[in-house]
């Protein structure tokens, strides 16, 4: 265990992975979002700003490719399923988009590149205050 890390705090850590052609339809890609709470002793329930997460795009080789949404950016892109919606060979991320007060669910697709504005979000209604 690391120092300052109290068992008693919840350190939940989510991942989801899944497999598909997001950047080249003739490679085989990953979508990985990950989603931690900080192990800091003086962590606390609302404290949301010490959350972290992620959601990005590797290779068969677990190499970064792209920055789908960055550490800590809302809204949190968290994939649900993927599939080729547009018929290009691409599949798009369903996913649930979390903001802070609520969310909705979307679309993520690649609009080329690797920085990180190379995806897009396609959004439902918001669904919050």
């Amino acid at each position: 265990m690391r120092k300052g890390l109290d068992p008693k705090k919840k350190l939940a850590e989510k991942f989801v992975v899944l497999q598909g052609h997001f950047t080249k339809p003739d490679e085989i890609q990953y979508v990985v979002f990950y989603h931690r709470y900080p192990d800091s002793a003086a962590y606390s329930e609302g404290e949301e700003r010490l959350r972290s997460w992620r959601t990005v795009i590797l290779d068969d080789r677990l190499s970064l490719i792209t920055v789908v949404r960055g550490e800590g950016v809302y809204p949190q892109v968290k994939p649900i399923s993927v599939g080729d919606i547009n018929g290009d060979g691409l599949d798009e991320i369903w996913a649930d988009l979390w903001n802070y007060e609520g969310g909705q669910q979307g679309i993520a697709y690649w609009r080329g590149g690797t920085e990180g504005d190379s995806f897009g979000l396609i959004s439902t209604r918001y669904e919050g205050p």
